[in-house]
């Protein structure tokens, strides 16, 4: 997309242009699903915007910043038309088709014009919003002139995500140059007829969430399943510890929990450390390829900083503990110490003293001991 972002954990940094993968119904020209991210289309792109695209909006399933009730598009495609790209490709993608009796239609090399709608459904998001937004990068360089792209960027890909959800929203209100009528018009006429049917509902929306999920596959050892850098347990993972490697589902709007295939069903495994802050798949991977200015040895993980903490608080309480108890014990040497000395109203230093007579010669027959006795100053 023709816009620069900026990264969330500092925005003087600009971490490049957003990438959109959607799903349109050619009929109605509704958006069924999208997926937006700033990195390259993967199986990820592919997996999401199918599933957002067949299930109801309002299941709680791949849930968008707007309104679910303002986004009544769902259903199960007939046919799926698709370039070649490798993530169109993939096994698991073409699996998933079958199971829902998709057929796929990959667009023939070289005729790119195949392609036309969504090509010219982007360029109208481009044109008429996106090209408004500070930051954007125009459709070319004669486009965009003089204009500062980097130094007019603003909205961070949070920002942008929310924005791009209501933009979708106006998108279908928006009466359609070949339609006639806005594809939220056309959407509600084509199934006002009796002979078109409501689209179907998947039975079991949450198998349908699973099937289109990104999965990886984890060893599960005695603290759980680590992913993301982050930790997951359940009791459930006790039988299975140190046996083998698992499937392991998580969604890239909700890393807070993950599911885990065992014994061919999938078990939901949360998070354990829940005080850290929630992100999305995408901004662990924004802020993992960005954020280069923590040092190496930066303690990152909430247990750990929390530990360290901990730590520090102890070795603190250990020294003040300990330096109370020197000063008492000197104290109570001190204390005794002293009593000794005034056992006999004179200081034992000096009682127990030995002078040297040869220190103190007095010649007797100069003292006349009838005088009274005449007090020194004490400066003398």
């Amino acid at each position: 997309m023709d816009l620069l972002l900026r990264a969330e954990h500092d925005r003087t940094i600009i971490i490049g242009r957003p990438w959109l993968s959607v799903i349109m119904d050619l009929h109605t020209r509704v958006i069924l699903g999208y997926y937006l991210t700033m990195f390259p289309p993967s199986i990820i792109s592919v997996q999401q915007t199918m599933g957002m695209a067949m299930l109801p909006k309002n299941t709680g399933y791949f849930q968008l910043a707007s309104e679910s009730c303002h986004y009544p598009y769902f259903g199960f495609p007939e046919r799926l038309l698709m370039d070649n790209a490798a993530e169109f490709r993939s096994p698991i993608v073409e699996a998933a088709m079958r199971k829902y009796k998709i057929k796929p239609e990959w667009r023939k090399p070289g005729k790119k014009h195949m392609g036309g709608h969504i090509e010219r459904l982007i360029g109208t998001f481009m044109t008429s919003a996106v090209h408004f937004l500070p930051g954007t990068t125009f459709s070319n360089t004669q486009q965009r002139g003089d204009y500062d792209s980097e130094k007019q960027s603003a909205l961070t890909f949070k920002e942008f995500c929310t924005w791009f959800a209501g933009q979708v929203l106006i998108y279908h209100g928006t009466v359609h140059a070949e339609l006639g009528t806005s594809p939220k018009d056309a959407w509600e006429k084509a199934f006002d007829s009796t002979e078109i049917q409501l689209p179907e509902v998947a039975i079991n929306p949450r198998a349908l969430y699973l099937d289109f999920l990104p999965e990886t596959i984890k060893p599960v050892r005695n603290n759980g399943i680590t992913l993301n850098k982050r930790r997951y347990y359940s009791s459930q993972l006790n039988r299975i510890q140190g046996r083998a490697r698992v499937v392991v589902k998580f969604d890239p709007f909700d890393m807070t929990i993950v599911w885990v295939s065992i014994d061919s069903e999938y078990v939901k495994v949360p998070q354990v450390s829940s005080g850290q802050d929630y992100i999305s798949y995408e901004e662990y991977r924004c802020d993992r390829q960005h954020n280069k200015k923590i040092p190496p040895g930066t303690i990152t993980d909430e247990d750990a900083l929390r530990q360290m903490r901990t730590n520090n608080a102890l070795v603190k309480n250990s020294q003040r503990s300990t330096r109370i108890a020197k000063i008492a014990s000197k104290q109570l040497e001190g204390n005794a110490h002293h009593a000794e000395q005034r056992k006999h109203g004179i200081p034992k230093a000096v009682w127990d003293a030995h002078i040297p007579s040869d220190d103190f010669i007095v010649d007797e027959s100069e003292v006349n001991f009838s005088l009274t006795p005449r007090l020194f100053d004490q400066n003398d």
